[in-house]
């Protein structure tokens, strides 16, 4: 079931490898999170949590399959994203398994 990261707490929980989830990618957040289409939606890898920021490993877009995602580009590069745990809780945007 996935929720909503609203506080630090739920920040707290964050751990290297979770999976987080963007919904959604534009516009205003949601009361519940809606996986039907991937255009709506975006996955990241949680790389590094330090005190105050997250780092994010974004999935190849060219390497969705039917299987799932692959977090490693065909070159063997991680394309990343950094943000403040502060951040993840005000965007409202940000959900977790």
């Amino acid at each position: 079931m996935w929720r909503k990261l609203l506080s630090n707490q739920d920040i707290d929980s964050i751990c290297e490898g979770h999976i987080i989830i963007k919904y959604p990618i534009d516009g205003d957040p949601q009361p519940e999170i809606d996986l039907s289409s991937e255009e709506i939606f975006t996955l990241y890898e949680v790389c590094k949590v330090t005190g105050a920021e997250v780092l994010l490993q974004v999935p190849a877009e060219d390497l969705r399959g039917e299987g799932g995602f692959s977090f490693v580009s065909p070159d063997g590069l991680q394309p990343a994203v950094c943000l403040s745990k502060l951040d993840l809780v005000q965007q409202r945007v940000w959900w977790i398994n």
